[in-house]
């Protein structure tokens, strides 16, 4: 006699159908073991902390939109309450907040001066941590230093007698002179000495004193030890004639990266020789303040 495929299929031993309903009752009781959990975990004391730190949360949301926070007071609160002529090196903690500036400003201000910090123009209080622009804008006015804007269009920085004194008396030509002879300028040790002369070289010479801070690791307070000893001149400076230079050789300065060389190249092969300064504008990737910072090595000839 034949067996039957599907009943030898659908077979199960007793072993196996003991099996199978285990599985099954395994299957059915899980989602609900998961809810019993949960519902047994879940306590009074749980549920009131978690209130708590929601209430807690709300609490500090609330603060941040109606402004009263433990950070500085805000652009719109500040007003100046003396506003008196100061040095910002002589001015204490009590006296910034005296002024009406922040106690965490003021603190932190102490903080730059005790670290060595100090202050050569109005510009060096802007950069400072915490110091907000409408803060700055109010003091400004008030601020008792020269302006660096003021000082980057000068040659050469006129010192009185008794500042001049706390300095060696030198007086040297950094356009002329070598990494050793830039050496006797007080400030100015073998690396300063060293990275001057290579600047210098590829900027094709210093028209400003100013250019002094664009040396690595010329800060504002060296920069105010280093220019009484010294001057520079432009009769010494390297000019680019800008009518026969090759894109590769114009990118080689400093303020000038290889597009912007490439594309004064092509305006100039495009359109024929530069004139007048107005005329390197035209290109796209000049700006007013790049050709202002150019047009000291640039001739026409």
């Amino acid at each position: 006699m034949f067996s039957n495929p599907l009943k030898e299929w659908f077979y199960f031993t007793r072993g196996q159908r003991q099996g199978i309903v285990v599985l099954i009752f395994l299957v059915l009781i899980t989602p609900l073991a998961s809810r019993i959990a949960r519902m047994t975990m879940t306590s009074p004391v749980c549920t009131q902390s978690a209130l708590a730190d929601l209430k807690t949360i709300q609490q500090q949301l609330q603060k941040a939109k109606t402004g009263r926070r433990d950070s500085p007071s805000s652009q719109q609160e500040f007003r100046l309450t003396d506003p008196v002529l100061f040095k910002p090196d002589t001015l204490s903690v009590e006296g910034w907040i005296k002024m009406g500036v922040p106690v965490r400003l003021a603190e932190s201000i102490n903080n730059y001066q005790l670290a060595g910090g100090s202050f050569i123009y109005r510009e060096d209080l802007r950069r400072l941590y915490l110091m907000e622009d409408e803060i700055y804008r109010q003091l400004e006015e008030y601020i008792d230093l020269p302006s660096r804007e003021k000082v980057s269009g000068s040659t050469h920085v006129q010192y009185t007698a008794e500042e001049v004194n706390t300095y060696e008396p030198v007086m040297i030509n950094i356009n002329t002179a070598d990494s050793i002879e830039l050496q006797a300028v007080r400030g100015i040790g073998p690396v300063f000495g060293s990275r001057i002369s290579r600047y210098r070289e590829l900027l094709g010479g210093f028209h400003s004193l100013y250019q002094l801070l664009e040396v690595y690791g010329i800060d504002s307070v060296r920069f105010e030890q280093i220019i009484p000893q010294v001057y520079t001149d432009r009769d010494n400076i390297r000019m680019i004639c800008i009518n026969s230079v090759t894109a590769s050789e114009l990118a080689r300065h400093p303020y000038i990266d290889r597009n912007v060389a490439m594309a004064i190249i092509a305006l100039r092969e495009q359109h024929g020789p530069f004139e007048e300064e107005s005329d390197i504008k035209l290109s796209h990737l000049v700006d007013e303040q790049l050709l202002e910072r150019i047009s000291p090595y640039i001739n026409f000839d």
